[in-house]
């Protein structure tokens, strides 16, 4: 049997030839796979176990008016920002206005 690699740095470095493979631990060959990294994925897809996983979304942006991209899912908030709530409030790290002290 031929060993071609025992660990992914044996495989083609992706940052320069643009291949993006791992070592397969069995074969002990490199195999092709879809992506290394999330940027390997096209918008509103991440990297999971070298293959593109669609998801709702990556950033804020991706979300709708008072929503947050929360662990890929937008969440419905009630502020993003102080501007969003009444006199004397702020938007807390929940995302909810608080009254000031």
């Amino acid at each position: 049997m031929t060993v071609e690699c025992t660990a992914n740095r044996h495989c083609s470095d992706c940052r320069f030839s643009g291949a993006k493979k791992v070592c397969d631990k069995t074969s002990k060959r490199c195999v092709d796979v879809e992506c290394l990294r999330n940027n390997d994925c096209g918008e509103r897809a991440i990297c999971e176990e070298q293959s593109c996983v669609a998801v709702e979304c990556e950033k804020n942006s991706h979300c709708g008016m008072r929503e947050i991209c929360s662990y890929n899912k937008c969440r419905a908030v009630e502020c993003v920002s102080d501007m969003e709530c009444g006199e004397n409030e702020f938007c807390n790290s929940d995302k909810r206005c608080q009254p000031e002290n």
